[in-house]
């Protein structure tokens, strides 16, 4: 039985022999090997440059509903949160929220504590009444979700950093702070 180097076409009596060989030879020097095209580089740097420039592995993440396309699906996510096409389209915790309300108009263009207070108005809630108490708990429940659906963790702060440039404060806090964000809600 005989084993086959596919790089330089040599046969070898064994299996270690074979792999001595491609240890050892310094055609198997390159070390960093793209699966897809089966071609070796000599530095890692080389390989990330070949699958970042090659037409071959250029990734495409489209979106199906307004046929763009993007490079990694990081933009597509971003384009998701962005685009106002495909905001109308996803059903937030907040648009669920305020749609149990079925004789309820909610325009998700308010903000929401605007849509909650006219909420209020409609359904003549009256302050500390159970049914009152109960709306907004589901509503403090359903605002915590929508933020964290768009903005990441509330122990994270790059996503509330993201929520204060989304809101205009300045200058952006240095800890995970609500105070802030509080007149917003």
């Amino acid at each position: 039985m005989s084993f086959h180097c596919s790089t330089c076409n040599r046969y070898y009596g064994s299996r270690k022999a074979l792999q001595q060989h491609v240890r050892d030879s310094p055609a198997h020097t390159l070390s960093f090997y793209c699966i897809s095209c089966d071609r070796s580089f000599k530095s890692e740097e080389a390989l990330q440059q070949h699958l970042r420039h090659s037409t071959l592995h250029t990734l495409i993440f489209g979106c199906d509903d307004c046929d763009q396309s993007f490079d990694s699906e990081e933009a597509l996510d971003q384009h998701f949160r962005d685009s106002h096409i495909h905001q109308q389209d996803i059903k937030t915790p907040l648009d669920v929220f305020f749609c149990s309300f079925p004789t309820f108009n909610y325009d998700r263009s308010l903000p929401p504590a605007t849509s909650y207070a006219s909420l209020q108005r409609h359904e003549r809630w009256h302050r500390n009444s159970a049914m009152s108490d109960d709306a907004w708990a589901g509503y403090q429940l359903a605002l915590e979700s929508e933020l964290r659906m768009w903005y990441g963790a509330e122990d994270d702060l790059t996503a509330w950093h993201a929520l204060c440039r989304a809101i205009g404060i300045e200058p952006l806090p240095n800890t995970c702070c609500t105070k802030n964000t509080r007149q917003y809600c």
